[in-house]
């Protein structure tokens, strides 16, 4: 072993006397080696201090650090301690490389390789050399599991069910660029030039136990190839007040685990990335592998966390969610007339631990819940009205809305169920989260009014 290495001295005092190449406490020393003895001890101190206290950084890459123990070992010893500051964040499993000895497996304490995110960089963390591994003794976790999954997830309306305003009809794409909403909280967006699909709410049977709707875009007009820019994606914005707690655009921020059910007719690699609310910043694309085609497999991604950019925290988009189901960089999906892809089970949640598929549809919310949650949104108004005006002007009443919404939301006229004499619906007044005034009226001296109104209220991001 080399010299001034504690990992060397022995706990029996009589055999440290040439334990150390450096230090001489051999019996009959000569009077003049003391001093450099001594020396040596406190060389052999300060090493140790370096080593745990958090002053070397590592180097390599993300997945491959190395680090200089300034011992110059040429074995790793067992039982070796070391508190290292991270040179670079790992996106899965990882190795250590200490002295150019060779690369290491980081193992957890239970022996399993370490996650995406374990190390972050600027972070320090811990780890002992059992003799065969290094295991990381202090994984950087962001929130505990219960803790991320007790607020069942940022998204809203990740089961697919609510959809209030097409139900199962949907939307078909029309020229580039195409953005619309196929069911509550979920548009389906399409640049494509000539291609077109349709983006719709399917109901499922038994393609993935626990979920009764799927978000599906099916081929309706081919095209290949695919221009540089022409993509189809399904996408989600969450709304700031619910992404906060990610702290993105922050030094506290944490990685975002996400994970849901994807099927596509043609096997590959597809992507998912999210961006904030102008799109000015963005996370790194990461992979979807779709290895059996036309089956539903659950996917879990791990988006570290973001400290640049600017991420809205109260009522606007927080961030978006986007996944890539056609471009250049994946499959092309509209290369035929059967091209499709759907998605389910939607969770967005801070950490780094993804349910597994066995528990993904357990911690949904259930459809009364996520009704609730996408009304403040969205959401029909309906009621009936009756009265006799004996004078010219006009008459209003109140519409409260079921849910607050997100902002005073834009109002439409859906429908008229009665009948009104001498006057007809005018307008909406002062539209707020809370509600609006309907206001009626006409020329007539008598107006009787026999209204059934269906109206809704749009407050989107």
């Amino acid at each position: 072993m080399p010299g001034e290495d504690i990992q060397s001295w022995s706990t029996t005092a009589v055999t440290n006397s040439t334990a150390d190449s450096s230090i001489n406490f051999a019996e009959g020393q000569a009077r003049a080696s003391v001093n450099n003895s001594a020396r040596s001890m406190m060389a052999a101190h300060a090493k140790k201090r370096n080593l745990e206290n958090g002053s070397i950084t590592t180097g390599g890459t993300a997945n491959a650090q190395t680090f200089t123990s300034g011992v110059t070992y040429t074995t790793v010893p067992t039982g070796l301690y070391v508190r290292l500051k991270i040179g670079a964040t790992n996106t899965g499993p990882a190795t250590l490389n200490m002295d150019s000895i060779g690369a290491v497996a980081i193992k957890d304490p239970g022996g399993n390789d370490i996650i995406a995110n374990a190390l972050t960089i600027t972070r320090y963390s811990e780890f002992l050399y059992n003799g065969t591994n290094w295991i990381l003794m202090t994984p950087t976790v962001y929130g505990a599991p219960f803790d991320a999954l007790a607020c069942n997830g940022m998204q809203v309306n990740g089961s697919m069910e609510v959809s209030q305003d097409l139900g199962a009809s949907g939307v078909a794409s029309g020229a580039a660029p195409f953005m619309a909403y196929a069911l509550d909280g979920w548009q389906g967006r399409s640049t494509l030039g000539t291609g077109r699909v349709t983006f719709a709410q399917i109901s499922l049977t038994t393609e993935v136990p626990g979920f009764q709707k799927a978000l599906h875009f099916s081929t309706t007009t081919t095209q290949t190839p695919l221009g540089v820019n022409e993509f189809i994606r399904f996408q989600h914005n969450i709304e700031g007040y619910r992404f906060a707690r990610a702290a993105w655009g922050t030094s506290a921020a944490g990685p975002i685990t996400v994970g849901f059910w994807m099927r596509a007719t043609l096997t590959g690699s597809y992507r998912a990335l999210i961006a904030n609310s102008d799109g000015s910043t963005l996370s790194a694309w990461m992979p979807i592998v779709i290895t059996a085609a036309s089956t539903f497999q659950w996917v879990t991604l791990t988006f570290p966390a973001m400290t640049t950019g600017t991420w809205l925290t109260t009522n606007g988009i927080g961030a978006t969610l986007m996944v890539e189901v056609t471009s250049p960089s994946t499959p092309n999906l509209v290369v035929t007339a059967d091209g499709y892809a759907s998605i389910t089970g939607v969770i967005v949640i801070p950490g780094l631990q993804a349910p597994t598929a066995a528990q993904s549809p357990m911690i949904m919310r259930p459809y009364d819940q996520e009704l609730t949650t996408s009304q403040r949104y969205w959401e029909k108004a309906e009621g009936g009205y009756r009265s006799v005006n004996t004078a010219s002007g006009l008459l209003g009443f109140f519409v409260n809305w079921k849910v607050e919404k997100r902002i005073a939301p834009t109002c439409a006229y859906l429908q008229d169920g009665g009948s009104v004499s001498g006057s007809s619906f005018i307008t909406f007044v002062s539209p707020s989260t809370r509600g609006t005034s309907l206001q009626f009226g006409g020329p007539g001296s008598t107006e009787v009014f026999n209204l059934g109104y269906l109206v809704s209220a749009d407050a989107r991001m």
